[in-house]
């Protein structure tokens, strides 16, 4: 796969804007001309993408990216195109286009059901029906990746290809290492150049908020905090203003939003003598003076230093939350009831 949009893309939501225009021409075959429904599933935290990756990344009876049944290799830069406007609208973490951490399909699938309100609940990690996937990182954009004759990183670029195209799947474990080798030389030689923007590493986390009857919920807001030993909201602050880069919501499933976090500001700040220790909350606006949501008293942890189980650079990250409704007791008002049966005679 040539710089995928496996998990979608920030330019889908563009289609046919001028802005669109810019980065490829009046004519170009990409995005621009994409039928409604494609762009659709490859918008950001699309539920197409989220329910595909679910049937083909995490049904042990369905493991179609085992290298006995598909050998996979993903192939992806991580530079700006060229040109000064180009380059201004460039989203680091990207080849321009495509993220690479949206274009990995090594993903990780996490399940958090907040049942007790008043309980830490349990953070259950879905296994993938199959180990490592082979991810190619490039100094290359989305353009010249599909190249041959772009002189950047030409005999990595061919080889992995080649290699790619060629192995059986005994080899699968030496190519999906050299792939990672390249990958990290990629990043190394990149984080001391001029652009060192470019070579952040970032995970894509894309949350899907439903009800416990698996009715989306679309009125709900994520914080990421410490709650002991941080009066002044210091680890608020810092992962919203350096950490998490961007947040989009689903244009057309509004349960659906992604995170984009800066991996590596945030594996420097996990690291610093404070030590944080970052803690993630939902809470869901009420349907009506009814009918509530039981809203979590306490937050999950999710970033420590000597914790990595949610920290996964370049990859996509899918959590399903689950927030239960309920009709609301607890008010002194008689007349606040969810509904009522009357005779037919009192009607």
């Amino acid at each position: 796969m040539l710089a995928p949009a496996n998990f979608g893309s920030s330019l889908a939501t563009l289609g046919k804007s001028i802005l669109g225009r810019v980065f490829k021409g009046w004519k170009w075959n990409g995005f621009g001309e994409s039928g409604q429904k494609v762009l659709d599933a490859l918008e950001l935290a699309s539920p197409y993408s989220f329910d595909l990756a679910v049937d083909d990344l995490f049904d042990p009876a369905f493991p179609i990216f085992s290298p006995q049944n598909t050998l996979t290799t993903v192939m992806v830069g991580t530079t700006a195109y060229p040109g000064a406007l180009k380059s201004t609208m460039h989203e680091n973490g990207s080849d321009g286009t495509v993220r690479v951490a949206t274009a990995n399909l090594q993903a990780s699938y996490f399940k958090i059901d907040f049942k007790d309100a008043d309980k830490i609940p349990d953070f259950i990690e879905v296994p993938r029906n199959v180990n490592e996937l082979a991810l190619a990182v490039f100094h290359r954009n989305h353009g010249s990746i599909t190249q041959p004759d772009e002189p950047t990183q030409h005999a990595e670029w061919e080889n992995t290809l080649v290699s790619a195209l060629t192995i059986s799947p005994a080899d699968y474990p030496q190519h999906l290492q050299r792939c990672q080798q390249l990958t990290e030389q990629t990043f190394a030689e990149g984080i001391k150049g001029d652009n060192a923007a470019w070579y952040h590493r970032y995970q894509h986390v894309v949350f899907r908020v439903h009800d416990q009857h698996g009715a989306p919920i679309d009125d709900f807001m994520i914080e990421f905090y410490q709650e002991p030993r941080d009066s002044e909201d210091h680890v608020f602050k810092e992962i919203n203003t350096k950490v998490l880069a961007k947040v989009t919501k689903n244009q057309r499933a509004a349960n659906h939003r992604s995170f984009f976090f800066d991996h590596t500001e945030l594996d420097e700040y996990l690291n610093t003598p404070a030590k944080p220790v970052v803690e993630m909350s939902v809470s869901a606006a009420h349907i009506s003076r009814r009918i509530r949501f039981r809203n979590p008293e306490l937050g999950v942890e999710v970033f420590r230093a000597g914790n990595r189980t949610f920290i996964r650079p370049n990859q996509p990250i899918l959590v399903d939350i689950t927030l239960h409704r309920e009709p609301d007791t607890d008010s002194d008002d008689e007349n606040v009831n969810v509904f009522r049966i009357k005779p037919a005679d009192k009607v």
